[in-house]
């Protein structure tokens, strides 16, 4: 299944312009290459299991919260670099998915920092109640994104950098105390990671965008 392609974010110190000597008299100005940041969410297929999110949803019962009916989890990839969108589908249908198991999306990085208000399904039909997102802080060590990184480059792609988080959806009825315990407890480890309620991209991905 090819990714949807959902939209992008402008961004990085290469995001300027200059000018032809004797330029147009429309004012054009010429593009420069890019930095591009795309989201990648990577799911099971319908009608295959996702053991990570069973696992999770068997721990919420076992610390005894019985409102949450069900959880899914996705694997996210943050690709940032001089990307063309074609090159972000090539990495996601090629190395980051299981072609029999597995689907993606190639989404807008355009979400909101921390602060935002807590993501829900919103009447979506999706039955989701509450978002979490578990992101690794800056400077900590990400395996998974350097051994992506390293096969991104054998594919013939320039890469500048890849983060990788995991996202869970939780339906049913999840208060505030309930999301609190359940993301400590069992999804996030504090000092070394960040929680966030909502899509989010990293904040070195956003302090890098750029306004025309």
């Amino acid at each position: 299944m090819r990714p949807v392609a959902c939209g992008k974010i402008r961004a990085g110190p290469l995001r300027h312009y200059w000018r032809i000597a004797g330029g147009r008299p429309d004012g054009y100005l010429p593009e420069r290459p890019i930095t591009m940041i795309y989201r990648i969410e990577v799911r099971p297929k319908e009608g295959f299991g996702d053991p990570h999110a069973e696992g999770v949803f068997n721990k919420i019962r076992e610390l005894g919260i019985a409102s949450i009916t069900s959880v899914r989890s996705a694997r996210l990839f943050f690709l940032i670099g001089e990307l063309a969108a074609a090159d972000a589908r090539r990495v996601s249908e090629q190395l980051l998915i299981d072609p029999v198991i597995e689907t993606c999306r190639l989404c807008d990085t355009g979400a909101s920092p921390a602060g935002g208000a807590p993501e829900t399904d919103a009447g979506g039909g999706n039955g989701v109640a509450a978002v979490i997102e578990v992101h690794l802080k800056a400077g900590v060590m990400d395996p998974v994104a350097a051994s992506a990184e390293k096969a991104i480059e054998d594919m013939g792609i320039a890469v500048a950098a890849v983060r990788t988080a995991r996202r869970y959806e939780l339906a049913g009825e999840v208060g505030d105390e309930h999301r609190g315990t359940i993301t400590r407890k069992l999804l996030a480890n504090p000092v070394i990671e960040d929680i966030h309620f909502r899509s989010y991209t990293p904040p070195e991905a956003l302090e890098r965008t750029y306004d025309l």
